[in-house]
């Protein structure tokens, strides 16, 4: 077997196996398909192995395909990382950063976060997926992610940045015609506002399972907290949302904290990325910057 490999080959069959198809690398690396295919064959002539299951409808790693994959792709990462970190060294922080966002996170601080660390380093470009859907880091090519609750990827490093809490609120004007609430069993005598999450098999509300109390009845119920804080601001009801998605209304009075007393418990807040023994220097530049910035807001 000739050991010199060309770094391309092993790129493309990489990007190959962590996209599933031979279209989709294509696209990804602006080669023709053709060209792909080709590269996956002189890789595997020189190895003297099957790297690769082609069908007509999907692609798969064999045993030793999937073996080498894991071995190259985090070579291959620090090998690019650290192409980068000698460009940027002798240049401006630029390029662009990845992240994955959930949605209340993501109508909230991100905006802010991402313009302020703009202003200190402007040839940096975010592409940002806001999604309460779990994505895959490696698969689709993140740099950072920010997870709110338990973390289930092990692999991935993790950095703590604060705590979330859901709480109630409602608008003085609301509580001027409906006296607050004093205990938890006064809520079943108001008009409540209230996020649903929706799974494959049934729906859940955390109002009911948190305070264990079936009689309550929601007056409105939805998958998104930015409604949910539009309704509670129309005097529409006390709505259930996170701590830091009103801070500023609480602090400048437009709502009020209903039964403070009540607690859901609080959740973790982390960023998360893949381990890299080379960390490109804008990532590592804006993870210290988000850290620093969102734990002082936490």
């Amino acid at each position: 077997m000739n050991n010199e490999f060309d770094l391309n080959l092993l790129r493309i069959f990489s990007k190959v196996l962590e996209l599933g198809s031979f279209t989709q690398a294509a696209l990804v690396l602006k080669q023709p398909k053709s060209r792909v295919s080709k590269a996956i064959t002189r890789l595997e002539e020189q190895m003297k192995v099957q790297l690769i299951r082609r069908t007509t409808r999907s692609v798969s790693a064999t045993t030793a395909g999937q073996n080498f994959f894991h071995k190259i792709y985090p070579l291959l990462k620090d090998i690019d990382n650290e192409l980068l970190q000698v460009s940027e060294d002798r240049c401006e922080l630029s390029g662009v950063l990845r992240l994955s966002v959930p949605e209340d996170f993501g109508h909230t601080l991100l905006g802010d976060l991402i313009n302020d660390f703009n202003e200190l380093y402007p040839d940096i470009q975010f592409n940002v997926i806001i999604s309460d859907t779990f994505v895959d880091l490696t698969k689709h090519n993140i740099d950072l992610a920010f997870r709110i609750g338990k973390l289930d990827d092990s692999s991935l490093i993790q950095k703590k940045i604060g705590n979330v809490e859901l709480i109630l609120v409602a608008t003085p004007e609301y509580l001027k015609k409906y006296p607050a609430p004093l205990i938890k069993k006064d809520l079943t005598q108001h008009k409540l506002l209230t996020f649903i999450k929706f799974d494959q098999s049934a729906e859940f509300d955390p109002l009911n399972e948190i305070i264990n109390q079936r009689e309550l009845k929601s007056r409105f119920a939805c998958t998104s907290f930015p409604l949910l804080l539009t309704m509670a601001m129309k005097d529409a009801g006390i709505a259930l949302i996170p701590d830091f998605y009103c801070r500023q209304q609480l602090l400048s009075g437009d709502l009020i904290r209903v039964l403070p007393t009540f607690s859901t418990g609080r959740r973790s807040i982390h960023l998360v990325y893949p381990p890299s023994k080379s960390m490109p220097r804008r990532l590592r530049t804006f993870i210290d910057f988000a850290s620093n910035k969102l734990q002082s807001h936490f």
